[in-house]
């Protein structure tokens, strides 16, 4: 006997929700007007803002707001012959204006990103309304998700100059957002989840890069691990993202980190070297050695010992041998950076009478 099996059949409301999920092509339509957001057919009456869409072209600029049947003045730039009229739909008008509300509520966003705040904003929501997710109710849990939201959701809106057609609307809101940019919207949703969580999560540990089983630190100042938050971990996609951006890969001889040689030395700078030898001019030399113990003297609230540590130095000759990197020294790394330079500082801070000990 064969048994016959059959697939389940979806409810309506689940292959309502499978549609939605889904691109779909426009239709012609001339009776109405596609909204200028998700593309949907409007109505248009005497009373309806009607804006002028470029077809092609970089951007998607509006040239002018007009009203059906009226002209646009005189005064406003001709709209291009590849002019496509948009409308606006109620909801996607509401969604305008709720942007528009959280901006004005929350001042400082276009001091940071300055006046195309609502455009961004008001992408993010229309990205929800997308991936058919709600707006969090809850302040700070909204403002993680929504920057994340916008970068994503960039170009989704019909009047986009890839998107506009003229004479068609979408069948449902959002059809022509393509599945790829759906799943990219959701992704940037899920992060700013994460990234809230990871709010709450101890600092992350970082080991600086090397053999498996072989321990390693800073070229120059010995650190054998640096920490991150674990929400700047999330941010930048996990630990492995997050290792490879607190340690800078370089690649050097042993002259240059202090020691006479010419054997190639490959290895890592933690953040605050690598910030030390781009503001000594990106060499690998005594110059930089310097500005990253200084620079590490100052954060810990020895500023006065760094002026110090700078004349000692350049009353020395043979500094580079004096202030070698940690990688030549042939000590292990430590969690503490520069613990090789102990002596060098005890030397600065000592009477002139008192020599440097030889290693």
């Amino acid at each position: 006997m064969v048994k016959i099996t059959t697939r389940p059949q979806l409810t309506a409301e689940q292959a309502a929700a499978l549609r939605r999920e889904m691109p779909d092509d426009p239709v012609r339509d001339a009776q109405r007007l596609a909204c200028e957001c998700c593309g949907r057919g409007v109505v248009v009456t005497e009373l309806t803002p009607v804006r002028i869409a470029e077809r092609l072209g970089m951007g998607g600029s509006y040239v002018s707001p007009i009203t059906v049947p009226g002209h646009a003045p005189k005064s406003r730039p001709k709209p291009p012959p590849n002019a496509v009229r948009v409308a606006i739909c109620p909801t996607c008008a509401a969604r305008r204006a709720e942007a528009k509300a959280y901006v004005e509520q929350h001042p400082a966003l276009e001091q940071r990103y300055g006046n195309v705040v609502r455009q961004h904003v008001e992408t993010a929501l229309q990205a929800l309304d997308v991936i058919g997710l709600p707006r969090p109710t809850n302040e700070t849990h909204w403002a993680a998700i929504w920057p994340r939201l916008w970068r994503a959701a960039g170009g989704i809106a019909w009047s986009n100059p890839e998107t506009v057609s003229p004479g068609y609307v979408n069948r449902r809101p959002w059809d022509h957002v393509r599945a790829a940019q759906r799943d990219e919207m959701r992704k940037a949703y899920a992060d700013g989840l994460r990234a809230l969580v990871a709010r709450h999560q101890p600092s992350v540990p970082l080991p600086c890069p090397g053999p498996r089983g072989t321990a390693t630190g800073c070229l120059y100042c010995g650190v054998s691990s640096v920490t991150l938050a674990a929400a700047d971990v999330a941010r930048l996609g996990g630990v492995q993202q997050a290792q490879d951006a607190a340690w800078r890969r370089v690649l050097t001889n042993q002259t240059a980190l202090g020691r006479t040689g010419p054997e190639k030395v490959r290895g890592h700078l933690c953040a605050t070297c690598s910030a030390a030898l781009d503001k000594a001019g990106g060499a690998v030399g005594v110059t930089s050695r310097t500005q990253a113990l200084a620079d590490h003297l100052v954060a810990t609230g020895r500023a006065k010992l760094a002026g110090s540590l700078r004349d000692w130095l350049q009353g020395h000759e043979g500094a580079v041998y004096v202030l070698p990197a940690h990688a030549v020294t042939g000590r292990p790394p430590s969690s503490t950076p520069w613990v090789h330079a102990a002596a060098l500082l005890d030397a600065v801070q000592a009477p002139p009478e008192v020599a440097l000990p030889t290693s």
